[in-house]
Protein backbone atom coordinates (compact mmCIF):
# COMPACT_ATOMS: atom_id res chain seq x y z
CA UNK A 1 0.00 0.00 0.00
CA UNK A 2 1.28 3.28 -1.25
CA UNK A 3 1.77 5.82 1.89
CA UNK A 4 -0.15 9.23 1.08
CA UNK A 5 1.62 12.61 0.47
CA UNK A 6 1.27 14.76 3.64
CA UNK A 7 -0.27 18.14 2.29
CA UNK A 8 0.95 20.10 5.43
CA UNK A 9 4.54 18.87 5.08
CA UNK A 10 5.61 20.95 2.20
CA UNK A 11 3.94 24.28 4.66
CA UNK A 12 5.90 22.82 7.54
CA UNK A 13 9.17 22.31 5.77
CA UNK A 14 8.81 25.56 4.03
CA UNK A 15 7.74 27.26 7.39
CA UNK A 16 10.90 25.73 8.96
CA UNK A 17 13.49 26.72 6.21
CA UNK A 18 12.27 30.28 6.62
CA UNK A 19 12.28 30.02 10.22
CA UNK A 20 16.29 29.25 10.11
CA UNK A 21 16.97 31.32 7.33
CA UNK A 22 15.44 34.61 9.74
CA UNK A 23 17.20 33.33 12.51
CA UNK A 24 20.32 33.59 10.33
CA UNK A 25 19.67 36.64 8.78
CA UNK A 26 18.78 38.30 12.65
CA UNK A 27 22.37 36.65 13.50
CA UNK A 28 24.00 38.58 11.14
CA UNK A 29 22.37 41.51 11.79
CA UNK A 30 22.75 41.94 15.51
CA UNK A 31 26.52 41.57 14.87
CA UNK A 32 25.89 44.63 13.36
CA UNK A 33 23.25 46.39 15.21
CA UNK A 34 24.96 46.03 18.51
CA UNK A 35 27.18 49.15 17.53
CA UNK A 36 24.43 50.95 15.63
CA UNK A 37 21.91 50.69 18.14
CA UNK A 38 21.04 51.21 22.24
CA UNK A 39 18.37 50.28 24.58
CA UNK A 40 17.48 46.74 22.94
CA UNK A 41 14.34 44.64 25.18
CA UNK A 42 15.59 42.37 28.16
CA UNK A 43 15.59 39.22 25.38
CA UNK A 44 17.78 40.47 22.62
CA UNK A 45 20.20 38.38 21.56
CA UNK A 46 19.36 34.99 23.12
CA UNK A 47 19.83 32.31 20.58
CA UNK A 48 20.45 34.70 17.91
CA UNK A 49 23.58 36.53 19.99
CA UNK A 50 24.88 32.90 20.32
CA UNK A 51 24.53 32.09 16.50
CA UNK A 52 25.86 35.53 16.12
CA UNK A 53 29.05 34.99 17.94
CA UNK A 54 29.41 31.37 15.64
CA UNK A 55 29.06 33.60 12.20
CA UNK A 56 31.78 36.04 13.86
CA UNK A 57 33.78 33.20 14.61
CA UNK A 58 33.43 31.28 11.54
CA UNK A 59 33.64 34.04 8.95
CA UNK A 60 36.71 34.89 11.03
CA UNK A 61 38.67 31.64 10.58
CA UNK A 62 37.45 31.40 6.77
CA UNK A 63 38.81 34.61 6.22
CA UNK A 64 41.89 34.29 7.96
CA UNK A 65 41.64 38.23 8.87
CA UNK A 66 42.96 39.50 11.79
CA UNK A 67 40.54 42.95 11.40
CA UNK A 68 37.99 40.29 11.76
CA UNK A 69 38.96 39.09 14.47
CA UNK A 70 39.42 42.25 16.30
CA UNK A 71 35.92 42.99 14.84
CA UNK A 72 34.38 40.02 17.03
CA UNK A 73 36.20 41.09 20.25
CA UNK A 74 34.89 44.62 19.64
CA UNK A 75 31.15 43.03 19.39
CA UNK A 76 31.39 41.15 22.54
CA UNK A 77 32.42 44.17 24.52
CA UNK A 78 29.69 45.66 22.52
CA UNK A 79 27.39 43.24 23.51
CA UNK A 80 28.31 43.04 27.50
CA UNK A 81 28.07 46.85 27.18
CA UNK A 82 24.50 46.90 25.87
CA UNK A 83 23.51 44.03 28.43
CA UNK A 84 24.47 46.40 31.13
CA UNK A 85 22.86 49.01 29.40
CA UNK A 86 19.84 47.39 29.25
CA UNK A 87 19.73 46.12 32.77
CA UNK A 88 20.23 49.25 33.90
CA UNK A 89 16.75 50.52 32.17
CA UNK A 90 15.20 48.05 33.47
CA UNK A 91 16.59 48.94 37.23
CA UNK A 92 15.13 52.43 36.47
CA UNK A 93 11.31 51.47 35.59
CA UNK A 94 12.53 51.23 31.68
CA UNK A 95 9.88 49.12 30.06
CA UNK A 96 9.99 47.90 26.33
CA UNK A 97 9.14 44.14 24.40
CA UNK A 98 11.28 42.02 25.70
CA UNK A 99 12.43 41.19 21.85
CA UNK A 100 12.76 44.67 21.20
CA UNK A 101 15.00 45.48 18.74
CA UNK A 102 16.86 48.63 19.67
CA UNK A 103 16.97 51.90 19.11
CA UNK A 104 18.95 53.16 15.73
CA UNK A 105 20.72 56.08 17.50
CA UNK A 106 23.30 55.92 14.26
CA UNK A 107 21.04 56.38 11.51
CA UNK A 108 19.41 58.92 13.27
CA UNK A 109 22.71 61.53 13.59
CA UNK A 110 21.88 61.48 9.23
CA UNK A 111 19.24 63.32 10.41
CA UNK A 112 16.59 60.58 9.96
CA UNK A 113 13.53 61.09 12.53
CA UNK A 114 11.73 58.35 12.28
CA UNK A 115 12.65 54.70 14.37
CA UNK A 116 11.29 52.61 11.36
CA UNK A 117 12.45 54.65 8.65
CA UNK A 118 15.79 54.94 10.29
CA UNK A 119 16.19 50.96 10.88
CA UNK A 120 15.31 51.10 6.76
CA UNK A 121 17.95 53.64 6.28
CA UNK A 122 20.85 51.55 8.45
CA UNK A 123 20.86 48.42 5.82
CA UNK A 124 21.66 51.36 3.16
CA UNK A 125 24.32 52.57 5.62
CA UNK A 126 25.86 48.88 6.05
CA UNK A 127 26.15 49.10 2.22
CA UNK A 128 28.28 52.34 2.25
CA UNK A 129 30.41 51.99 5.38
CA UNK A 130 31.23 47.95 3.93
CA UNK A 131 32.70 50.03 0.68
CA UNK A 132 34.66 52.08 2.69
CA UNK A 133 36.14 49.33 4.70
CA UNK A 134 37.06 47.03 2.05
CA UNK A 135 40.47 48.72 1.35
CA UNK A 136 41.19 48.09 4.59
CA UNK A 137 40.08 44.62 5.09
CA UNK A 138 37.95 42.89 2.58
CA UNK A 139 36.68 40.31 5.02
CA UNK A 140 34.95 43.24 7.29
CA UNK A 141 33.99 44.95 4.25
CA UNK A 142 32.20 42.28 2.86
CA UNK A 143 30.58 41.35 6.04
CA UNK A 144 29.23 44.71 6.97
CA UNK A 145 28.26 45.42 3.21
CA UNK A 146 26.17 42.00 3.47
CA UNK A 147 24.43 44.33 6.73
CA UNK A 148 22.20 45.64 3.57
CA UNK A 149 20.84 41.80 3.00
CA UNK A 150 20.53 41.18 6.68
CA UNK A 151 19.03 44.23 7.83
CA UNK A 152 16.91 44.38 4.86
CA UNK A 153 15.55 41.06 5.30
CA UNK A 154 15.06 41.25 8.98
CA UNK A 155 12.92 44.59 8.52
CA UNK A 156 11.06 43.33 5.77
CA UNK A 157 10.18 40.43 7.60
CA UNK A 158 8.51 42.12 11.03
CA UNK A 159 6.95 44.10 8.86
CA UNK A 160 5.08 41.38 7.10
CA UNK A 161 4.69 40.06 10.51
CA UNK A 162 3.03 43.55 11.72
CA UNK A 163 0.80 43.63 9.05
CA UNK A 164 -0.36 40.00 9.30
CA UNK A 165 -1.24 40.73 13.07
CA UNK A 166 -2.85 43.77 12.49
CA UNK A 167 -5.21 41.94 9.24
CA UNK A 168 -5.90 39.55 11.81
CA UNK A 169 -6.75 41.85 14.77
CA UNK A 170 -9.44 43.43 12.52
CA UNK A 171 -10.70 40.40 11.23
CA UNK A 172 -10.82 39.44 15.25
CA UNK A 173 -12.76 43.15 15.33
CA UNK A 174 -15.70 41.98 13.08
CA UNK A 175 -16.39 38.76 14.16
CA UNK A 176 -16.64 40.35 17.74
CA UNK A 177 -18.79 42.58 16.66
CA UNK A 178 -20.85 40.17 14.56
CA UNK A 179 -21.13 37.61 17.34
CA UNK A 180 -22.66 41.23 19.36
CA UNK A 181 -25.07 41.88 17.21
CA UNK A 182 -26.18 38.10 16.94
CA UNK A 183 -26.50 37.83 20.73
CA UNK A 184 -28.33 40.96 21.27
CA UNK A 185 -30.91 39.67 18.24
CA UNK A 186 -29.66 42.44 15.76
CA UNK A 187 -28.29 39.49 13.50
CA UNK A 188 -29.42 35.63 12.41
CA UNK A 189 -27.31 34.61 10.27
CA UNK A 190 -26.25 31.70 12.31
Amino acid sequence: MQQQPNPNKFQEDLRASNNILLLLANAHATTITMFTRHSFGTNVPGLTGVVSLLILLLTTAAQEDVVMLWFTGAWIVALIFQRIRTAHLVSLGWREHSYYSGWPWFAMLFGIKDEHAAKGCEACLCFFIGLLLMPFSPALGGFVMFGFVSLLFVLLTRMAGNRRQVTAMRDLQFEQRAMADRMRGRRNDF
